[in-house]
């Protein structure tokens, strides 16, 4: 039985088409290979439910009664990319990831950013972030220790148990002289604003996980409504292109780009019909009818008011180059421009996750 991970490069906006590349799945469930599956985890201490929960050292406690399993404590970017190396390095054919999105944002740029490989790990996700957006759609278990003894008697015993499931990857290039960064969700104006109302506002009342978002959004809607949106959530200038094709230039309430349907709280903001990963939707910083098209549009199910003359616009597509005066956000990372520089954004990778049902 055998996997094989589509992974095709973009070149650029005129080369999506390029003959994709296949490296070779590591390992896959349901084969028994005889003996211990090569296996690393890489912890972030810093991630919410790692930090707040207390996690981590029950997680430390399974570690060492497993002690042939390659594992690394480390929290800032750079470090998680070289613990992703090392893992590499050792052969590893299953990488655990005990982070959130940030953390995971920071081992697919190691595992994407050295340019084309023969083979990739399998990934497993424990959910130790705040939104945790990347394992509820890949479907990672709630419950992160039984999860990770059941991971590690499997793969103990050299069989591994659930299903793959396959996501694209977004690069983006962000300024010229830096190195890509390969995330699942971009996101800039109110979505980039309504990160650092979160972190600066909210989180002082004590609100967590995905409740702090949530009061984040209902706070946006109610000013948006209102007419005031000001100083909170000054509009978004926004220029490009998609897929070739110019965007609308103009002022924007904010624009998202994602590879997978589901956001936060569930919200499925993404109506495109264009056979292509990359999803964007973008609102118009003056929309029509906000009331009566916001439940439908972020269910990602337009009905007569989820149109491009009142505001709001999804399409679906394989590269953007976009042209902003605002910071973004790359899951959940906040990030500033360059001043005359677009931000690049191509899909062409896929990752493969292990998927188990929670007992």
């Amino acid at each position: 039985m055998s996997s094989v991970l589509r992974y095709r490069v973009a070149r650029g906006l005129d080369s999506i088409d390029s003959q994709p590349l296949e490296p070779r799945l590591l390992i896959v469930p349901g084969v028994d290979v005889g003996r211990r599956i090569r296996t690393g985890v890489i912890n972030n201490p810093l991630s919410f439910r790692n930090k707040r929960r207390r996690v981590l050292p029950a997680i430390l406690n399974v570690l060492r009664a497993h002690p042939w399993v390659m594992h690394h404590e480390v929290t800032r970017p750079e470090d998680i990319g070289a613990a992703t190396h090392s893992l590499l390095d050792g052969g590893c054919e299953l990488i655990v990831v005990n982070g959130g999105d940030g953390t995971m944002q920071a081992v697919l740029s190691r595992l994407f950013g050295s340019g084309p490989l023969d083979t990739l790990p399998l990934l497993a996700v424990l959910p130790a972030g705040t939104t945790n957006m990347v394992a509820a759609d890949v479907g990672a278990m709630v419950r992160p220790i039984p999860a990770l003894q059941r991971l590690l008697g499997s793969a103990r015993d050299g069989c591994l148990h659930g299903t793959v499931v396959e996501r694209p990857v977004m690069r983006a290039e962000i300024a010229p002289d830096a190195a890509p960064i390969f995330s699942f969700f971009f996101g800039s104006g109110a979505i980039y604003h309504g990160i650092r109302f979160c972190r600066h506002f909210v989180a002082t009342l004590g609100l967590r996980g995905e409740v702090g978002p949530g009061v984040a959004l209902a706070v946006f809607l109610a000013r948006i409504a209102l007419g005031h949106g000001g100083r909170m959530f000054p509009p978004l200038h926004l220029s490009g292109r998609l897929d070739g094709q110019v965007l609308q230039p103009g002022a924007y309430i904010g624009m998202l780009v994602s590879t997978v349907s589901r956001q936060f709280l569930g919200l499925r903001p993404f109506w495109g019909r264009e056979p292509a990963p990359l999803k964007y939707t973008a609102m118009s910083y003056s929309p029509r009818h906000l009331w009566r098209a916001a439940p439908a549009m972020m269910r990602g199910k337009p009905n007569r008011f989820v149109r491009p003359e009142y505001g709001y616009t999804s399409h679906n597509a394989h590269a953007l180059e976009l042209h902003l005066d605002c910071g973004f956000t790359l899951d959940g990372e906040l990030f500033t421009p360059p001043t005359g520089t677009p931000v690049m954004l191509r899909s062409g990778y896929t990752a493969s996750f292990l998927h188990q049902q929670d007992v």
